[in-house]
């Protein structure tokens, strides 16, 4: 926790908080609310180049980060996809929530995961969970072990963000069938994000995901 807290939280100075460059270019966060199902039909509109409709309901919302994590307690894994055009601030958005997680804005979540498909890309071989979280992210303070085994035990605690799955080079067309998986077998980045995204790993997480409209994959 420490060594993911030290890469995000602000520093002292002299005694005095010096804020990270992020935090001092972030402005108010507006959200635009709508159903999963109202957004997957505009994006096949968009893809037809239909005319959409320019009185579509939108809900404008100006938020708090922790106001992004309202009702995401329960047994199941939680969605939370944010889309938007290029250019918007995804990026800077989620590594602003790994800083104000890192400053304790965010107690309901005791690791937090930060990973962006364009470096995931590189990624070339098969990883097991564990190697993903610690081997590619960065390495626990304590037992690599005994960290795991905690969040396997207490994944409600755990925030995973994946930011760019626009940019993700991957086969996501994955079965996601109600076989579980195994947690100590080396996968694919596709199959442990699809795990992951169904429940399959860490089932009780957050899981939060990025992408441009245009670029939706039937999995969202």
């Amino acid at each position: 926790i420490s060594s993911v807290q030290h890469k995000y939280e602000s520093k002292m100075e002299q005694g005095r908080l010096k804020h990270l460059t992020f935090n001092q270019a972030f402005i108010s966060l507006v959200i635009k609310q709508t159903k999963a199902s109202k957004l997957k039909e505009k994006v096949e509109k968009a893809k037809d180049n239909t005319v959409l409709s320019e009185t579509e309901e939108y809900t404008d919302v100006v938020m708090e980060i922790p106001n992004l994590f309202e009702n995401t307690t329960g047994p199941n894994t939680r969605i939370i996809s944010l889309v938007g055009k290029p250019g918007t601030g995804k990026t800077m958005l989620m590594h602003r929530i790994c800083h104000a997680w890192a400053n304790g804005s965010l107690p309901q979540f005791q690791f937090t995961f930060l990973f962006e498909f364009r470096q995931l890309n590189l990624i070339n071989r098969k990883v097991t969970l564990k190697e993903l979280l610690f081997g590619l992210f960065l390495q626990p303070a304590g037992s690599p072990d005994e960290v795991f085994c905690y969040i396997l035990e207490n994944a409600q605690q755990v925030l995973v963000i994946f930011d760019g799955l626009d940019e993700f080079v991957g086969n996501l067309s994955i079965d996601s069938s109600t076989t579980q998986p195994d947690l100590h077998k080396p996968l694919s980045i596709a199959e442990i994000f699809v795990g992951l995204y169904h429940g399959k790993f860490l089932n009780g997480c957050t899981v939060m995901v990025t992408c441009r409209p245009k670029k939706l994959p039937c999995l969202l």
